[in-house]
């Protein structure tokens, strides 16, 4: 197992820094309580249209379909697997091909990808905005030195947690890749999320033991609760 970080150009490092700006700025909420702070900061910085923007997929994603904003946009762009935000960009201007990699994944639903087309607007001004408020600049100056330590005194821990003989013990059957990838994010709190392939998203904090929990049980879904209580017991060595 790979520990990752959220900022070396792969598709969760551009979708996952939505989560802060996408999650929180569109209203206050639980989420903004963890990052008020950063809410302040980056909420003053942008102009009427742009927080119009955000809040507009809130309330497509959250009020209307009940759902985790940043959780439906990561999921949904890590199919695509881009590595910046220009990335992105294509992933919106080209939603077919984006369309068609989801469908070989449990993941797809025609409800849900409506609703993706329905805020793909509002998202294309969203990036523009978190490029133009510099977010991302903020970031790879703040948060990748913290979160490249975190991965560095992670890595020394990784040769006895070879955590793929759990999760086909519990599936019965072989995963596609004997590799799971955890990327470590910094404005996730309070969320743990799955993505397409083997790959799952903790936040920098979380104790190397429970990251390791977190990455069987994500590699769980979409499933029933039965094989992921076998998973977590066969799991218990660490």
């Amino acid at each position: 197992m790979g520990p990752r970080s959220d900022g070396v150009g792969v598709t969760p490092v551009v979708g996952v820094r939505l989560t802060l700006p996408v999650q929180h700025l569109g209203r206050r909420s639980l989420l903004s309580g963890f990052y008020q702070p950063e809410f302040d900061r980056y909420d003053a910085l942008l102009q009427a249209e742009e927080r119009q923007a955000f809040q507009q997929i809130q309330q497509v994603v959250k009020v209307r379909q009940h759902r985790v904003v940043s959780s439906f946009l990561v999921l949904y762009f890590s199919a695509g697997n881009p590595e910046t935000i220009e990335d992105l960009r294509a992933i919106l201007d080209h939603s077919d091909d984006l369309k068609a990699e989801l469908k070989k994944t449990p993941y797809y639903s025609e409800t849900g990808w409506h609703v993706f087309l329905e805020i793909r607007p509002q998202v294309l001004r969203a990036l523009a905005a978190l490029e133009r408020i510099g977010f991302a600049t903020d970031w790879e100056r703040e948060v990748r030195p913290r979160i490249q330590k975190r991965i560095d005194s992670m890595s020394a821990q990784l040769h006895r947690s070879n955590v793929i003989p759990a999760v086909e013990g519990a599936l019965g059957r072989q995963v596609a890749s004997d590799r799971v990838v955890v990327y470590l994010l910094e404005y996730s709190k309070p969320l743990e999320m799955r993505i397409t392939g083997t790959r799952v998203l903790a936040h920098e904090s979380y104790p190397f033991d429970v990251a390791m929990h977190m990455a069987v049980h994500k590699m769980l879904h979409p499933l029933t609760p039965d094989p992921m209580a076998r998973a977590c017991r066969r799991f218990s060595m660490f």
